[in-house]
């Protein structure tokens, strides 16, 4: 199961996950790992998007696609937790918030410039 929140507080973005894992074996814990949609070979890469890779012995790997952004890994913001009676593996993560950055401004008319062609001399725009 997953589901989609939001801090009360800050409006950052977040997901809960929490798997069922009834066979997982005596002294294993499920693991974690992200992974850039760039190395995984099931389907076209997209950029906007990351994968979230759970992994518990004896069951196959689990990858959620999640968004491409960064994850907040504070104390408060980023939970895993193993019940070994109920076997069930929580977690929950907070994306950090993008950063809006202006731009530097364009020149508005270009200036001299001197650019250097294959066999020498240069180009003068005025």
């Amino acid at each position: 199961m997953s589901v989609q929140e939001r801090d009360p507080d800050s409006q950052q973005k977040a997901l809960l996950f929490e798997i069922e894992y009834p066979e997982a074996l005596d002294r294993v814990k499920p693991r974690h790992r992200f992974m850039s949609a760039y190395e995984q070979k099931v389907e076209p890469p997209e950029s906007k998007f990351q994968y979230l890779l759970t992994a518990c012995e004896p069951y196959e790997t689990i990858a959620f696609k999640v968004p491409n952004m960064e994850v907040d890994k504070n104390e408060n913001k980023f939970f895993t937790s193993w019940d070994p009676q109920r076997k069930v593996f929580t977690m929950q993560i907070f994306f950090k918030d993008r950063e809006e950055k202006e731009l530097p401004a364009l020149p508005q008319r270009p200036g001299t410039t001197n650019l250097a062609f294959h066999g020498g001399g240069g180009f003068i725009r005025g």
